[in-house]
């Protein structure tokens, strides 16, 4: 049985925790730690994870690993990733804790899937939460926008996408990881704090000819924004914008087409701080990309 390291970064998360240690505990795949993140490390939250893993008698196999503050999702996950490497996981399950998951042989039949057919980025069907509106199910980046894109996003899912099998992109809110993907690739890139750290390391693994593949046999649902305040807040728009000029410079290569993408960048975040009242917002942003001066907005 492959030993699976579930890493979780938890920020301000206590309200989604039970249904994602039931998620966790339901499956009939028992061979996982469970390494839990805390950036946001309280007594409180210290001792509702205590509860839940005495509730659902799971407190050998896990591993609370409190920050010392907010160190970001792609720092958090490192963190996780590294002591999960160090107990000779065979993969690492990158997973948010605002998920939902129904199917109790979700875990056995990836791992099979992953064993038999020598995947490296393994991803279930994810649906919005409470539907079967598809949230993803396939993706690509695109290089002159310096983003990606999910396809399918918001159909009702009648198996119609089944056939897909392998694709470019995918989030890592719920991604199956062999464990050598981290050797030639490397760990998140932390100067990302959060959004996009996904996008590039899934971009440097197709680098590296390492494709993302789709297990379409099963999906978990996803509460999209529970942690950050939905995709208008303050904190997603900095994040989003910001790090989205950094990821410009990885996926972008030639000269002519970065600086293009720079410019459209900075026009659409322009054009939503209007829309959405965030100019005070994107002047740090431009202040950020000058003077290199961080402004950890909404934290």
């Amino acid at each position: 049985m492959s030993k699976i390291g579930i890493v979780t970064v938890l920020y301000r998360s206590e309200a989604v925790l039970e249904d994602f240690f039931l998620s966790i505990t339901s499956q009939t795949h028992t061979d996982y730690i469970l390494y839990i993140v805390d950036n946001s490390p309280s007594i409180e939250s210290e001792l509702l994870i205590k509860k839940y893993c005495e509730q659902h008698q799971i407190t050998n196999k896990t591993r609370y690993l409190p920050s010392k503050g907010n160190i970001g999702v792609a720092a958090g996950n490192n963190v996780g990733i590294k002591v999960a490497l160090n107990d000779h996981c065979d993969y690492i399950l990158l997973s948010n804790n605002d998920i939902l998951i129904t199917d109790e042989l979700l875990f056995e039949n990836m791992v099979i899937e992953a064993n038999q057919n020598n995947k490296k980025l393994l991803v279930p069907k994810i649906y919005y939460y409470g539907t079967k509106e598809i949230w993803y199910i396939s993706g690509r980046f695109l290089k002159f926008w310096a983003a990606s894109i999910h396809d399918f996003l918001g159909e009702q899912d009648f198996g119609q996408h089944d056939n897909i099998t392998e694709c470019d992109y995918a989030p890592t809110c719920f991604m199956l990881i062999k464990a050598d993907v981290f050797e030639k690739v490397g760990l998140m890139n932390e100067n990302y704090f959060v959004y996009f750290d996904d996008t590039d390391f899934v971009y440097r693994c197709n680098e590296k000819g390492i494709k993302v593949s789709i297990y379409t046999k099963s999906a978990i649902q996803h509460k999209e924004g529970k942690s950050t305040g939905g995709a208008t807040s303050d904190f997603s728009y900095y994040f989003l914008y910001r790090n989205r000029i950094l990821f410009n410079n990885v996926i972008n290569k030639i000269f002519f087409l970065r600086t293009i993408s720079f410019f459209v960048a900075i026009a659409v975040a322009f054009y939503r701080a209007i829309k959405f009242n965030k100019l005070p917002i994107f002047y740090k942003i431009i202040k950020n990309l000058i003077f290199n001066k961080e402004y950890y907005v909404g934290l």
